[in-house]
């Protein structure tokens, strides 16, 4: 069997934090590439090297999180009102 097909080759790694699965990874050893995917299986990346797979899933979940919160601030009916003025000076109280 070639070496790149070899499965012995591939290790399955598993990224948490705390109790919440964030992500999975293939590692060649051989290569030292790995691909990684989110815990719905959506593909994150290719990157090279141990260090680098866990690093990409975590930058993807904060990636994720920060979206989250833009769509969010997107979404509110009622969004602060920002001036840098007091609201004194404003006319409204507090």
């Amino acid at each position: 069997m070639p070496a790149a097909v070899d499965p012995k080759r591939r290790k399955f790694y598993a990224v948490y934090d705390g109790r919440v699965q964030l992500g999975v990874f293939v590692l060649n050893e051989r290569t030292n590439v790995a691909f990684a995917w989110d815990p719905e299986r959506r593909f994150i990346g290719r990157v090279i090297g141990l260090k680098a797979a866990p690093e990409a899933i975590s930058r993807n979940v904060q990636a994720r999180i920060s979206a989250a919160e833009a769509r969010r601030r997107l979404n509110d009916p009622r969004p602060p009102f920002v001036s840098g003025l007091s609201g004194d000076f404003l006319g409204r109280p507090g």
